[in-house]
C-alpha cells in the first residue's frame, strides 16, 4: 500500500454494477465523484463471509456519506457478474444483497495494482482512500478503531534494519501492510485511520470462531456428497455432459487455466458472445507475444 498523499487519485475505467443493481461497461472514477469527495475501498471478494459486515456497515451510513458530499465505492478482483450476483442473494443465504453505492470490477487487478492494495496478484487487502478533489487524504483502515501512531517506530535511526524487521512480521501475518508502509516510508506518512465499527467486527471474529467448530463435521458431509454426486453423474450424465464437468473440475482445482477453459467453452457455444470473444483473441495474442523482447523494448523507452 504505498503512499498516495498529496497525489492524483489513480483514476479507472471498469465494468460496475450500479446502487440501482443495472450494470455499466465504463464506470469512470473521476466522473462519478465529480464535484465530490470520494471513499474508495477495496475488499478481497465477494461471496465470503466476513466482508458483506464490513461492507453492509458502510450501506447502512449512506444518508450520512451523501451528507457529507461523499461518493462511496466498493472494488475487488471480482467480475461484475460476480458483483450482480452477490447482490442479487440475501444475506440469510450468504449473500450480500442490495446496497446504495457501486461495486466495480477490478477483473484485470489493475486498479488494486494502481492503488498497491493487490496481495500475491491475487486478490487485494482491505482499504479505503478518502479522495478529495483528485488526491489521496487518508488512508482508511478495516478491522482497526482509530488513529495509528508510527511515531515509536520510526524513531530508530537504522531504517534497513527497522524494515527488515517489519517485513519479518508482515511476512508471518503479525502485521498488515498499513503498518508496514507507515513505519518504513521514506516521507512522512499521511493519516492512518482506523474506520471499523468495533461491535460489528467483534461479532465477526466471534461467528468466525464459532464455525471453526463445525468445521471438520462440514467437511465430512461435504466429502461424503462429492462422492455420492461423482456416483450419480458417472449414472445420468451423457458422454458430452461428463466431458463438460470433467473441463469444469480441471478448471476449478487450478489444472486449466482461464484462457484455455475459455477457449474450449466457446466450442459448446452456437454464438460466441462478444465479451468472450474478445477475451479468446486478446488470450491468443498474449500467447504469441515474446514478453523478453516487449520488456527489452520497453526498457529502451524508458532510459531515453
Amino acid at each position: 500500500m504505498s503512499v498516495l498523499v498529496g497525489k492524483p487519485a489513480p483514476d479507472f475505467t471498469a465494468a460496475a454494477v450500479m446502487a440501482d443493481g443495472g450494470i455499466v461497461e465504463n464506470f469512470t472514477l473521476s466522473e462519478h465523484i465529480k464535484g465530490k469527495y470520494g471513499f474508495v475501498f477495496f475488499y478481497p471478494l465477494d461471496f465470503t463471509f466476513v466482508c458483506p459486515s464490513e461492507i453492509l456497515a458502510f450501506h447502512n451510513r449512506i444518508a450520512k456519506f451523501k451528507e457529507l458530499n461523499t461518493a462511496v465505492i466498493g472494488i475487488s478482483v471480482d467480475s461484475h457478474f460476480s458483483h450482480a450476483a452477490w447482490r442479487n442473494t440475501p444475506t440469510s443465504e450468504g449473500g450480500l444483497g442490495p446496497v446504495d453505492f457501486p461495486l466495480v470490477a477490478d477483473i484485470k487487478k489493475t486498479i488494486a495494482r494502481d492503488y498497491d492494495v493487490l496481495v500475491n496478484d491475487d486478490i487485494a487487502y482491505r482499504g479505503s482512500f478518502l479522495i478529495d478533489k483528485g488526491g489521496v487524504g487518508l488512508v482508511g483502515v478495516e478491522g482497526a478503531f482509530s488513529k495509528f501512531d508510527f511515531s515509536r517506530f520510526r524513531f530508530f535511526e537504522n531504517k534497513a534494519v527497522t524494515r527488515k524487521v517489519i517485513q519479518a512480521y508482515m511476512d508471518q501475518n503479525y502485521l498488515a501492510a498499513p503498518s508496514f508502509v507507515g513505519i518504513t516510508s521514506e516521507k512522512e506518512p499521511p493519516l492512518f485511520l482506523g474506520i471499523d465499527d468495533k461491535e460489528h467486527y467483534d461479532a465477526n471474529v466471534e461467528a468466525y470462531r464459532q464455525s471453526l467448530t463445525h468445521r471438520d463435521d462440514q467437511f465430512n458431509k461435504l466429502s461424503s456428497e462429492k462422492i455420492r454426486l461423482s456416483k450419480a453423474k458417472q449414472t445420468l450424465y451423457s458422454p458430452m455432459l461428463k466431458r463438460f464437468d470433467l473441463i469444469q473440475s480441471q478448471h476449478q482445482s487450478g489444472n486449466l487455466k482461464l484462457g484455455s477453459y475459455a477457449k474450449i467453452l466457446s466450442t459448446y457455444e452456437t454464438e460466441i458472445s462478444l465479451p468472450l470473444e474478445q477475451f479468446i483473441n486478446a488470450y491468443e495474442m498474449e500467447k504469441s507475444m515474446k514478453f523478453e523482447v516487449v520488456e527489452r523494448e520497453r526498457k529502451k523507452v524508458i532510459e531515453k
